[in-house]
């Protein structure tokens, strides 16, 4: 293979790579890459020196990096050279489509077809918009990055890149309390590409909120459709309404779909409505369901997860899972942010305050925006 060696990469039997710093499977990584950075589940660690070495070694999760200016007209796409390898190569050229499992560069005369399973980082000329809100996040000022990423989709023409900002004004919408709005950003994604590469930012329900009446009628419309993501988006929401009846009934037609991340997150969404009840046996084979999961949809399950380890009275375990949100997906910022405060609540009921101190600092410093964080940080002081 042509093209020049860039990095090594972990072996493929520790392979880290396998989700998108939680988004899906491509998170803006440092020195403005698309990259692929997601890491693998924890297992197998005493609490007590987990959670030591989460709280002495993490200080403000790196939630977002964003894109470096790349030069104009040329994208570079760094692969991995084959799937048993951890070296990769850089190729050049223009990125003429990015669907599915697919992305097509042309170079000079030569139209090279790349699987996304074996792209690990792309890096191409973005909008300034874009560039602003990827400012905003890294300065942790969600909603402001919101009207310039809106402007950047505005501006820019190509569909592979389009997507990519797709998928994190979804993010944005989700954290900034914005269901509907996230959930018709995303539906624009799938719409475009039903097997899209950004499939694992799907805006579910993972807790009992207040569903607008707006919302509720687009959710039965999803719920109807034929493609498996949208009504699993619908079911999503309609499962805490007068529709949980026929909600219940999609779900449990959906955790048998032949698409993993489907059947998985289907299953997950189900626990709503057992985690008060579930006994060890119950959280034993969850546990396990969240282990075989496809790492960047992990995040949501995780919360549900803790929920009801937390109901069980396993605290150590609750906090396990909530921490691994922030650790191991730290793009999903909504997951990340009701995993800190879930983490911080737990650990003061069970007047563990020095340990609830340091998550509520790193709520904090993380989500420095909301009235939420301001009031936590005060509590911790």
């Amino acid at each position: 293979m042509n093209g020049s060696p860039t990095k090594r990469l972990p072996e493929k039997g520790a392979d880290p790579w396998k989700g998108r710093e939680g988004q899906t499977p491509y998170g803006t990584g440092s020195n403005g890459w698309i990259s692929r950075k997601g890491r693998g589940a924890i297992g197998g660690v005493r609490w007590g020196q987990w959670m030591a070495e989460w709280l002495a070694g993490l200080c403000c999760v790196a939630l977002f990096t964003g894109p470096a200016r790349g030069q104009e007209g040329v994208d570079t796409v760094v692969v991995r050279k084959s799937s048993d390898s951890s070296e990769t190569f850089e190729r050049k050229g223009q990125i003429v489509q990015w669907r599915g499992g697919e992305l097509q560069l042309q170079s000079k005369d030569t139209l090279r077809k790349i699987d996304t399973a074996d792209v690990v980082a792309v890096r191409t000329l973005w909008p300034e918009s874009f560039d602003l809100a990827t400012s905003q996040i890294r300065q942790r000022r969600f909603s402001q990055a919101v009207g310039p990423l809106q402007d950047a989709l505005g501006e820019e023409t190509r569909e592979w890149a389009v997507a990519e900002m797709q998928a994190t004004q979804v993010r944005l919408l989700e954290l900034t309390g914005q269901p509907h709005a996230a959930a018709i950003e995303y539906l624009k994604i799938m719409i475009d590409d039903p097997r899209s590469r950004h499939f694992a930012t799907i805006p579910l329900a993972w807790e009992t909120q207040q569903i607008p009446v707006a919302m509720q009628e687009d959710a039965r419309k999803w719920m109807a459709t034929k493609v498996p993501a949208i009504r699993l988006l619908g079911a999503s929401w309609l499962l805490a309404t007068i529709d949980r009846d026929q909600a219940t009934a999609v779900l449990e037609q959906l955790s048998r779909d032949i698409e993993p991340q489907i059947a998985h997150l289907a299953s997950a969404q189900l626990w709503r409505s057992t985690w008060v009840s579930a006994d060890a046996s119950t959280l034993a084979r969850w546990s396990e369901q969240v282990q075989r999961m496809p790492n960047e949809i992990r995040s949501g399950p995780l919360l549900m997860l803790a929920e009801a380890h937390e109901k069980n009275g396993a605290t150590d375990q609750a906090v396990i899972s909530l921490m691994q949100v922030p650790i191991l997906h730290e793009a999903d910022w909504a997951h990340v942010r009701r995993a800190l405060d879930r983490a911080a609540e737990i650990l003061e009921r069970h007047e563990r305050f020095d340990e609830a101190g340091r998550v509520r600092n790193e709520r904090a410093n993380s989500f420095p925006e909301t009235t939420s964080t301001r009031r936590a940080a005060n509590v911790s002081q």
